[in-house]
């Protein structure tokens, strides 16, 4: 492979007789990364150019999405994952290698980015479900990283996973772990897109329906724009939000009618966070059209601490809330339906949602979870039965 030097003789003397195009795009595309990161591990190449909505490394080949990091990766020989262009070498199996290789080093975190959205529904047809899209935008997971050690809901069980492939002809794990419970109902998606204008009606039906820390995962912002775990100061944030939802809605006054179902549950909700409905509906009352557009002018003008909240909902992405069986609340992925499973994977600093498939006798991973009340370990504190979750 080529060495930073060698990447640095090339791009300044030229390429005749050394090099064709493709590589020389390759070759600036890790000079460019090296600049910026450093030396640094795969999965942290990873996180920093395609996870989140910063991204900017693009490849015409979708192979290149790996090679291009694993050339200037200081893990790249312990993984043992090579450049293979062949034809017999697809896309897919580079893409089940590289979680492969991760998983054995201990990166549980690739299951978190393995959610997909209702807006994003090209996932490849032969990957597996725990095995990330490469080639698709993968947003940040709600739960961080386990470096960030926001939660620690496996506490310090270590990884136990094997590799095989399923009699279903799908390439399969084996993970050692907990079942918590199985989802009995969920609500309303939360269905923000990377690039969605914030939709404050959306969140204050939300808000009415589930405690305060529920709708962020329980995080916060620290003032260097860290990710902390929610505190009285977020409480703050939250009432400030809840207030400015509903100077905002006043505004949907002339687009909404009063008779329609959802503005009478939008009441409800504000009153269940603790706004006034005989407020609200005075507000409304009393509204002239004239108004409208002022009304819209100053809610864009959004609060310090409610536009905390609202950056910390918007964090919580393509999510919907749900009840388990047993009493559990918290946050699940879109896709989620009742009768999935809540598990905690040995090693993951997470829960996670897993579908049953009796086509295929395995679990499908649909995704990361929030689970109130278990994110810190308290659910190992009995020693639950452990087995061992077979996903495809």
């Amino acid at each position: 492979m080529f060495g930073y030097r060698m990447i640095a003789f090339i791009i300044a003397n030229g390429t005749s007789g050394y090099i064709d195009s493709r590589a020389l795009s390759t070759l600036k595309i890790r000079r460019k990364i090296q600049e910026r990161d450093g030396a640094q591990t795969l999965m942290a190449h990873l996180r920093s150019c395609y996870i989140g909505s910063g991204t900017y490394l693009q490849a015409t080949d979708p192979k290149d999405r790996i090679y291009v990091l694993l050339g200037i990766s200081e893990d790249a020989e312990l993984l043992g994952i090579t450049p293979d262009y062949s034809v017999g070498r697809t896309v897919e199996e580079l893409y089940i290698d590289v979680a492969k290789a991760l998983l054995k080093q201990g990166h549980m975190e690739i299951l978190t980015l393995c959610r997909s959205d209702l807006k994003n529904q090209d996932r490849m047809a032969k990957l597996p479900s725990w095995v990330p899209n490469w080639t698709a935008p993968i947003r940040t997971p709600w739960g961080g990283y386990a470096r960030d050690e926001l939660y620690q809901t496996s506490r310090k069980t270590e990884h136990d996973i094997q590799f095989f492939m399923h009699e279903s002809l799908f390439p399969a794990i084996s993970v050692q772990g907990c079942r918590v419970d199985s989802i009995e109902a969920t609500e309303k998606a939360w269905d923000l897109g990377i690039r969605d204008q914030f939709d404050y009606l959306r969140a204050a039906e939300r808000l009415g329906k589930a405690a305060w820390r529920i709708p962020t995962g329980d995080k916060d912002k620290s003032h260097m724009g860290l990710s902390t775990r929610a505190s009285g100061e977020s409480f703050a944030s939250y009432i400030t939000f809840v207030r400015h939802c509903a100077v905002s809605i006043r505004g949907l006054r002339i687009l909404v009618s009063k008779k329609d179902e959802s503005f009478k549950r939008l009441h409800e909700s504000l009153a269940a966070s603790g706004c006034s409905p005989d407020d609200i509906a005075n507000s409304l009352d009393n509204l002239k059209d004239a108004d409208v557009h002022w009304i819209f002018y100053t809610s864009l003008k959004t609060p310090a601490k409610a536009g905390t909240y609202a950056y910390l909902m918007d964090d919580m992405h393509n999510s919907r809330p749900f009840i388990s069986t047993r009493g559990y609340v918290g946050l699940c992925p879109i896709k989620s339906k009742p009768g999935v499973v809540m598990c905690i994977l040995h090693g993951g600093h997470v829960p996670f949602i897993v579908r049953w498939s009796e086509e295929c006798q395995a679990y499908k991973l649909i995704g990361e979870a929030y689970v109130h009340g278990i994110m810190d370990g308290q659910f190992l504190e009995n020693d639950p039965r452990v087995e061992g979750f077979v996903i495809i």
